[in-house]
């Protein structure tokens, strides 16, 4: 069986108190990790019987050193931080940007956390996700639309026009504009086949409507 010094022993119970896993103290000390695991066991058992004052001061100063470090490091990154929001580098980035980038985060860190972190305001974040909602779910709405003029327009052998296509679906439960029709077809590049006249009036270019005019009944 392999010994250890207590300088080893002293190095693995070091690295606990910092907060490495035993697997991590294994791979760093070249030390089994069966171990690792039997000192810290050790190390624990023996804690029954002592106050935190009545720690062996190499546990405490090894505790106090890596509280210290932490310290040490949280100024630092608090500095960076601070030096990021007083040159107000962040105000250079559109703030629509800004807000797509904040609500990738939303999972992960509180709302205010993220607010801070892109200078952005609470109300802003909020009305952003409502209107991303919105948005989200006016698409279906143009994807159900979308599929629904194309199955009725091919069904009608390409003759309907816009508002043949229009009644046809209202007669499903589905009410929208002719115009939001013509916008779609126009995209779609549905066409109509017979020679005799155009499909729709190209002076419907740019019509839009307003979101909420479809209904499914």
């Amino acid at each position: 069986m392999k010994s250890y010094s207590e300088e080893q022993k002293y190095e693995v119970l070091q690295k606990y108190l910092y907060g490495y896993t035993p697997k991590e103290i294994t791979n760093g000390l070249d030390i089994h990790r069966s171990t690792v695991y039997r000192w810290i066991a050790d190390w624990k058992e023996g804690l029954k019987s002592h106050t935190l004052a009545e720690l062996p001061i190499q546990d405490m100063g090894a505790i106090l050193t890596h509280v210290a470090e932490l310290e040490k490091l949280i100024n630092e990154q608090n500095r960076t931080i601070s030096i990021i929001h007083k040159s107000h580098i962040l105000q250079s980035i559109p703030l629509k940007h800004r807000l797509n980038m904040a609500m990738q985060y939303l999972n992960t860190y509180s709302v205010k956390q993220v607010c801070r972190a892109f200078e952005i305001r609470l109300s802003s974040l909020y009305y952003h996700i409502s209107a991303t909602q919105k948005e989200t779910r006016y698409q279906q709405k143009e994807k159900l639309l979308r599929s629904e003029i194309t199955r009725v327009f091919e069904d009608s052998d390409r003759r309907f026009g816009a508002e043949r296509i229009r009644l046809q679906l209202r007669n499903q439960g589905i009410r929208t504009s002719k115009k939001r029709i013509i916008r779609l077809m126009k995209q779609m590049g549905l066409y109509n086949e017979s020679p005799e006249q155009s499909y729709y009036p190209m002076s419907d270019a740019g019509d839009l409507e307003d979101v909420q005019d479809v209904q499914i009944l």
